[in-house]
């Protein structure tokens, strides 16, 4: 029989009916590398069954040790909707310095960034909340975008229990857009899914105001348009199954800053445009769009889905307008010409 101690600071394969994630199990209890760290928040070990669990304390997975195993495996249901699905969780790597992915740590807002030399365009992306921020799960958080476009780029991602939407963090995102901005950068556009979609709205709005000689987008997919207390009640009477995993009473509570819906942030005077593409067939996303007044610098692109809030952001990513957008916004001369470049070449 293993031990606590022989599961901790290793890489573990969690694998799903039809998907899979590389995980951590920590001393503390915590988890890294997870798809959504509100469900899976911590684990436990004792005499050969493992479970992990959510920040309800309620068990979202229950494992027990395949003892004919030759390797640390477990076998175990995952508790999805009232049913049992099967799934396994295998050691990955028996090194236990093999930890680099771990958060660093909650209510933290990790930055990354390159800087090129053309100083032109430059891509802004927010995870969207509780993410993992190591490319883990890159396909649907954007992790790859920069490498695709080849581009400059700044990545936000928060973290935090209960979520804000970004809200508590506006100040040092706009305080890293303003050093840009003095670093030569002319044009940015701002793109988020979710929550990151509510970030990427407000900060390429709030940008604008201060600097309406630049040339400034956002990109979003179902994002996250209302936030205050006067709509909290009208939108949790949606299905818990097709709205974001952020309308929680918890997170509503956290509230605190007037005018911060969407509707409200975008002004019609301005000069920021904004390309906003959500799930018609989804009720929660079509009422929160209902809410957004007429303005010519906001295009409404509609989906036809009707699927979840997260399985729409990840549809709506796929379809490849977003990056269609994103080629439109850059500016011609970005990269010279390929003969230019081999005759560089030595």
């Amino acid at each position: 029989m293993i031990s606590r101690s022989d599961i901790c600071g290793r890489e573990w394969l969690l694998q799903r009916t039809e998907s899979h994630e590389i995980i951590g199990l920590h001393e503390d209890g915590s988890l890294s590398g997870v798809r959504f760290a509100h469900v899976e928040h911590e684990w436990d070990y004792s005499d050969g069954n493992l479970t992990i669990k959510n920040f309800r304390g309620n068990v979202v997975y229950s494992f027990s040790l395949d003892e004919n195993s030759e390797e640390i495996s477990f076998t175990g249901k995952q508790h999805h909707k009232n049913e049992l699905l099967d799934c396994t969780l295998k050691i990955r790597n028996d090194s236990r310095n093999k930890t680099h992915y771990r958060e660093r740590g909650w209510d933290r807002l990790l930055i990354e960034q390159r800087i090129g030399s053309s100083r032109d365009f430059l891509l802004v992306k927010f995870n969207s909340l509780g993410k993992p921020f190591s490319g883990i799960l890159g396909s649907w958080e954007m992790y790859h975008l920069p490498n695709e476009l080849s581009v400059d780029y700044l990545r936000f991602s928060a973290s935090g229990l209960p979520r804000s939407w970004y809200l508590d963090k506006i100040d040092v995102i706009m305080a890293q857009l303003r050093a840009m901005v003095a670093m030569g950068y002319k044009r940015f556009a701002m793109i988020g899914m979710s929550a990151g979609g509510y970030a990427a709205i407000a900060s390429a709005e709030l940008l604008a105001a201060e600097f309406p000689e630049l040339e400034i987008t956002s990109i979003s997919f179902n994002p996250t348009l209302l936030v205050s207390d006067q709509h909290y009640k009208k939108l949790m009477e949606f299905p818990a199954e097709i709205r974001s995993t952020l309308c929680t009473p918890d997170n509503y509570k956290r509230r605190q800053i007037e005018n911060a819906d969407i509707p409200d942030v975008i002004q019609q005077q301005g000069s920021a445009k904004h390309f906003l593409h959500y799930d018609r067939l989804n009720p929660f996303e079509a009422h929160q769009v209902s809410h957004m007044p007429a303005n010519e610098r906001v295009t409404i692109i509609p989906h036809d889905l009707n699927v979840n809030h997260g399985a729409g952001t990840i549809a709506i990513y796929k379809t490849g307008l977003i990056h269609e957008q994103l080629r439109s916004l850059m500016p011609d001369d970005l990269y010279p010409p390929i003969s230019e470049v081999a005759a560089r070449k030595p």
